[in-house]
């Protein structure tokens, strides 16, 4: 099974058995999903006025190299609800690593230790890895990591095996947890070398984490983690 990506177009109308893009041209189909996302649920924080300059794209809240918002160092924000400088696109595995950034930052915050740069101090490179796996039915699927796209029967099984192993690890299991340490590993390193993404390569020429400015981060005061 053959499939071809359609990215950076606008869709100008969407039908039960078509898509019609930005220039005009129609997509026929058997059967359209309109997997289009949400709008990021920061309805308590847009009449705020300490807010007001601190909401980005869609009303998502900007945050720094360390995910915090603004000039609020103890919130951090996290998933959809938050624009980074990465523009990074929103997917599980991206808020997996929004999620142990954070995580990692609130305890270094409140131990007064040094906070983690996202993304380059955690992936070694200015982007996040672009990893994802679609379901296609029972035995076909498409497994997609930055430009390497694979599909059929053994996409299907890495499918499973990803999800399996998930499962496990959310319940503490040895074996789910001792492949997930392996498997993030070895996926943040190929992202870097031989799978890194084309962006991540022209950005800089060379794949070269990009200069930031640290903020400066007190200590001891109160700390709130918000997502979607």
């Amino acid at each position: 099974m053959n499939v071809e990506l359609r990215l950076g177009q606008p869709i100008s109308e969407i039908g039960s058995d078509f898509i019609t893009l930005g220039g005009g041209e129609q997509l026929q189909a058997d059967v359209v999903y309109k997997c289009v996302g949400v709008l990021p649920n920061t309805a308590m924080v847009k009449n705020v006025p300490e807010f007001r300059d601190d909401l980005g794209f869609r009303d998502s809240l900007i945050v720094n190299d360390h995910l915090q918002v603004g000039t609020f160092p103890n919130i951090f924000c996290i998933g959809d609800m938050m624009t980074h400088r990465s523009k990074e696109i929103k997917l599980g595995h991206t808020a997996e690593l929004n999620g142990h950034a954070a995580a990692h930052n609130i305890v270094a915050l409140a131990q007064g230790k040094k906070l983690m740069r996202y993304p380059e101090e955690l992936v070694g490179g200015a982007l996040t890895p672009k990893l994802y796996a679609l379901s296609l039915g029972r035995y076909d699927a498409c497994l997609g990591f930055n430009w390497l796209e694979i599909s059929g029967w053994f996409a299907a099984l890495m499918k499973w095996l990803l999800e399996w192993t998930k499962v496990s690890a959310a319940a503490d299991q040895p074996v789910g947890v001792f492949f997930w340490i392996i498997a993030d590993a070895v996926s943040l390193f190929l992202g870097r070398t031989c799978i890194k993404s084309r962006e991540a390569t022209e950005s800089t020429g060379t794949g070269t984490p990009l200069p930031t400015k640290e903020p400066a981060t007190p200590e001891g005061a109160p700390l709130l983690v918000s997502t979607s």
